[in-house]
């Protein structure tokens, strides 16, 4: 018996298509009615459903691939049905758990964790916990120039991103809509209307998020991994901290006032190019700020 199989035994509660779903509906020893059940249902998975025109159903194929391989889904060996199927299954999961998953992924094919007992991961929550240690270890490196530091000791390292893909990975492991790889403008908002801060425990990878407007309302939000606002009291910070954060949130400055000109086009590259196509061919609205996900606030104000 193969590894897979082996799998599909241990969970059979997701060993189940739609065939099988079909089959149920149908009461007939026979499973006289199964086969028009298929086609009934099953035509919605078939390219030929959303377009007569070929260049259209190109275009369509193109977006679906492009979804499937933000999450790390190779589709390449899959045909145009397959993929809008598993497009529709991909839908019913979070799609930041999924991108967690995949830097835990990475950063376990690179040897960056030190539990590498896969199956000793229990929860997303174990697996994100993970994922934020190894993104403080690697980053330092890879990320230099694409932040700007405004404190760290042995336990603390507290940074603002300056371009996406330093966003990206220093927010590891939460999901804050400021990492989404599918809707960047979001980054590209809060760098240039304010000072967008990550706060990374070195020790347990325990990370949250802050933003300050800079340019109408000077409010001071604060956010959890999990992307819920939250009150600066909530927030696991030992005392001494607390001058530290009060002196950070005295800027005047957002995060694009920090970087080069150089800096300021990769942002527009990575973030703007990215824009113009959730709007056009996805069909997303820009969020209104400030805000980092839509729950009711709870914030505080410089001194």
């Amino acid at each position: 018996m193969s590894r897979l199989d082996t799998i599909k035994q241990q969970f059979p509660e997701l060993n189940i298509s739609f065939i099988d779903i079909f089959a149920k509906l149908d009461n007939t020893k026979s499973y006289k009615y199964l086969p028009i059940l298929c086609k009934l249902f099953g035509n919605r998975f078939n390219i030929k459903h959303y377009s007569n025109s070929s260049s259209d159903r190109i275009k369509h194929m193109v977006d679906l691939t492009r979804h499937l391989s933000s999450f790390g889904i190779d589709s390449s060996e899959l045909t145009s049905n397959e993929i809008i199927t598993m497009s529709s299954l991909v839908e019913h999961f979070n799609s930041s758990d999924l991108e967690i998953f995949q830097e835990f992924r990475n950063y376990m094919e690179r040897g960056f964790l030190d539990n590498k007992d896969v199956t000793s991961y229990q929860t997303i929550g174990d697996i994100s916990h993970a994922v934020s240690l190894a993104s403080i270890k690697v980053n330092k490196k890879e990320m230099e120039g694409q932040v700007h530091v405004e404190y760290e000791d042995d336990q603390w390292l507290i940074l603002r991103p300056l371009t996406f893909e330093s966003s990206s990975k220093y927010g590891a492991g939460a999901k804050w809509c400021t990492t989404y790889k599918r809707e960047k403008s979001y980054f590209e908002r809060y760098w240039r209307n304010g000072a967008l801060i990550y706060f990374n425990n070195k020790k347990t990878g325990y990370k949250f998020a802050a933003f300050k407007g800079i340019y109408d309302d000077k409010e001071i939000s604060f956010w959890s991994a999990s992307d819920h606002r939250t009150e600066f009291l909530n927030l696991e910070l030992e005392d001494y901290m607390l001058p530290v954060v009060k002196s950070i949130f005295k800027t005047e400055k957002s995060n694009r006032d920090f970087c080069s000109v150089k800096t300021i086009t990769q942002v527009e590259i990575e973030c703007l190019n990215n824009k113009i196509y959730n709007e056009s061919e996805i069909g997303i609205d820009e969020p209104d700020l400030p805000m980092l996900r839509e729950h009711e606030p709870v914030a505080v104000r410089a001194n």
